[in-house]
Parts: structure tokens; sequence; C-alpha cells
């Protein structure tokens, strides 16, 4: 039987003709709990076929999973340190038998287009604002509330924000703001919703999230927005390559399974 020094300079590259005669005799599973070496220098602790299914229903099922697609799946789980063989095709398997991602899922029509990056000169330093519908009428202090408590408070004072020109962001008390914060902000043209795009995109996202959390009653939909919103944030996104969280404070955010 190798001892452990002997199995750790194999698994990270050693040579193998020094330790083979210790090898033999060594059953099949001696290396089962052992980690998988990534090109990054990091290592994958290798996962059961009980323990990869209880991974993936955490990850797909639990509070932080929320019902990514089957290629997120894999890359959030591999991203908490886990691996298996045939970790892909599971992932993509398992989001495949998931009824309501098959009943809310978007249909793809055609490929992603390039990105047409827009250029930041300080991290927050514009924002996109919109309102989810159909809700109750929103007040112009409402909004006005909200853009000073949770992003200005919060995030400091941006450049400018984007709106649309709906008599909730198109008020006296959102201009006044402005002024007395010094910033600007500019409004979408009605001849060209995507100049807003981005933020309609992400409202959209959101929603198909939400309706694969809420209870039959759709009542629960206000309390499961946070979850939402933290799922999104922590979830590889393919066009950016990364997590939106990881985009903003420079590190991933520590999650359940981890």
């Amino acid at each position: 039987m190798p001892s452990r020094s002997e199995s750790f300079k194999l698994m990270i590259g050693g040579n193998p003709s020094s330790t083979t005669s210790n090898m033999e005799g060594c059953p099949r599973t001696y290396v089962t709990k052992q980690f998988e070496g990534e090109r990054q220098g990091l290592f994958l602790r290798y996962l059961q076929e009980d323990e990869a299914a209880q991974a993936m229903d955490e990850a797909y099922l639990g509070v932080w999973g929320a019902h990514q697609s089957g290629l997120k799946l894999h890359f959030r789980i591999k991203r908490m340190g886990y691996y298996w063989p045939t970790m892909v095709k599971d992932c993509l398997d398992y989001a495949k038998r998931c009824q309501a991602c098959q009943f809310y899922a978007n249909y793809i029509h055609q490929p992603p287009r390039p990105l047409r990056p827009t250029v930041a000169y300080w991290p927050f330093e514009a924002w996109g604002l919109d309102v989810v519908g159909p809700l109750p009428k929103s007040s112009g202090g409402r909004v006005a509330n909200f853009i000073k408590n949770n992003l200005i408070f919060q995030y400091g004072v941006p450049r400018y924000i984007i709106t649309d020109n709906g008599r909730p962001f198109y008020n006296t008390l959102v201009d006044q703001l402005c002024t007395k914060i010094d910033f600007k902000q500019h409004n979408s043209s009605m001849y060209k919703a995507p100049a807003n795009g981005l933020t309609k995109a992400f409202n959209k996202t959101l929603c198909n999230l939400l309706k694969k959390v809420v209870a039959k009653s759709k009542k629960d939909w206000h309390e499961k927005i946070g979850e939402a919103l933290w799922v999104y944030r922590t979830t590889y996104r393919t066009p950016t390559q990364a997590s939106p969280y990881s985009l903003a404070y420079g590190v991933e955010a520590v999650l359940p399974l981890e």
C-alpha cells in the first residue's frame, strides 16, 4: 500500500516509475476520495455517485439554486470544489428532467450576438432602472426613495441613471433628487426601447426565475425576490465568463454547499 505522500506526488505529476512497485495490489477505490487536479492549480474533491446526486439536488433545488441551466449547474458545482467524470452530462440530464424548467424556460431561436460593452470609468458609475408589471401604480416618491436608499447610500453617487419615460421615473421628485445629489438622468427614447435593453432583459430573467420557485398560488413571489436575486448574482454568466458578484467585488460569494 503506497503512503499518502507517494499518492500525492503521483496526483501532481510525479514520476510513477518510482512508486509502481508500491502501487501493486492497491484496490481500485483507493483514491475515490482524493482530489482531481485542475489546470488552474486547484484541486477538486472527487464525488461518489450518491454524493454527486446530493450535490446536484442542493445546487439546483436548494435555496441558492433556482433551477439554473445544466451548464450553469456544472459551473456552480465545480466552483464549489467538486468533480466527477460524467459531471457535464449528468448536470445537463438533470436540468432536462425538471418539469418547471421545461415549462418556463426560454426557447432559443437564434445564437447569441457578440457583446458590445459600454465603458465604465468607475464601479457603479451608471444604473439602468425599470418597473416590472403588471403591478399597482408606483408613486414618484417611492422610486426616488429607492434610488436614494438602495443605490446612492449603498454604492455611492452614480454619474447617470437610465430609465424610460414612464411617470414613476419622469417626475418632479426624481428631478429634484438628481439636482440635489448632482447626477444625471437619461431617458430612453420611446421609439427605441432597446436603449435600456439590458435592464429589461434582466427583469425578464428575474421573472423567469421567480416562476420556477414560487408556490402554485403565486402569492409568495415577493418573498422569493431576494432568493432569486442572490441566485442570479452568484451564478456563472456565459457572456461575461464570470458571476455578477465576482465582477462587482473581486471574489466569489460563499455558498451553502461549501
